[in-house]
């Protein structure tokens, strides 16, 4: 009720709370009347907040991080989103449904940069192609373990029409051969972004040449995220090829992936003739590459960094 009438608060983070339906609607009418509040997170019964939501003028951080959205919070909170000119960020990890009425609303905004949905339900990969064609505001997207029933050729054919977005993570997605052909279409004619990850996503030879190819011809991307995946050193030879005419790539990570000589050697080799790369995940170390100014991190390295974290 204090904040009701408050002036001061810009950021409000209500975590790991179960509120009442009492509190609820009382922090639904502190945020339709507060005008500084500018940061909510992780509110545990959206659907009457999503219609505050719309009221309030100065959100501009809104993380509701594993809720159930429900359909009528989700559309709610789709109307806020799609009207909103100042909200800067969105995360809705694990929000369960609803997530096709929220991509819906991200397509006509033009004013959310950063939008996070880690292991969210859609089953048309085409609404995430429809925000890339139309929205020219969005910077960063993580998609990881996102849960679609059907290919995610769109995702490939919205970056061929994206000039905007510079980060763009799809983690432990499976990418079939097809779906790689259409990624890496998008990455060779996009002129924005910057960071492409596809950590576990079952990459094999084929996929991962088809990747390739776009490097060849991409001039933008600068980090490569390809770990712990399923192809060989057949698939890294045609990365080390691309990398000889590829220019702006300075950051490869291929580590946690199985790769056994004869072969290796070649790739290494190979990455001897490229002079961008400064960072280098790999598998394993060879002596052939230790002489480059390159920070080559191992797999045992790699492990004890994440000891560290």
């Amino acid at each position: 009720e204090a904040l009701a009438v408050g002036s001061s608060v810009t950021a409000l983070y209500i975590e790991e709370t179960h509120l009442t339906n009492q509190a609820t609607r009382a922090f639904a009418n502190m945020i339709q009347t507060n005008s500084s509040i500018e940061s909510g997170n992780s509110i545990e019964n959206p659907e009457d907040l999503a219609e505050a939501f719309k009221h309030n003028a100065s959100i501009q951080h809104l993380y509701l991080d594993k809720i159930p959205l429900g359909e009528k919070g989700a559309r709610e909170l789709a109307s806020f989103i799609e009207k909103s000119t100042i909200l800067k960020e969105i995360s809705l990890v694990d929000c369960g449904i609803g997530a096709e009425v929220i991509c819906e609303a991200l397509r006509v905004n033009r004013s959310v940069v950063e939008v996070d949905l880690l292991r969210v339900t859609i089953h048309d990969a085409s609404v995430i192609g429809a925000i890339l064609k139309s929205n020219s505001t969005l910077r960063k997207m993580r998609l990881d373990a996102l849960e679609c029933t059907c290919s995610i050729v769109p995702i490939g054919e919205g970056l061929e029409e994206n000039a905007s977005l510079k980060c763009l993570w799809l983690d432990n997605i499976p990418i079939s051969g097809k779906d790689a052909w259409s990624l890496a279409r998008g990455i060779k004619s996009n002129p924005s972004l910057r960071l492409l990850s596809l950590v576990g996503c079952s990459l094999d030879n084929v996929g991962l040449k088809a990747l390739a190819k776009s490097l060849q011809f991409n001039k933008k991307l600068s980090n490569l995220c390809i770990s712990d995946n399923d192809y060989s050193s057949i698939g890294l030879n045609a990365i080390s090829r691309a990398l000889r005419v590829n220019t702006t790539l300075d950051t490869l990570e291929c580590s946690k992936t199985l790769i056994a000589n004869p072969g290796y050697d070649e790739f290494l080799q190979g990455m001897l003739f490229n002079q961008a790369l400064d960072t280098f995940w790999c598998p394993n170390l060879d002596d052939t590459i230790k002489s480059r100014n390159v920070c080559i991190i191992t797999r045992d390295i790699e492990e004890e960094f994440d000891e560290v974290l």
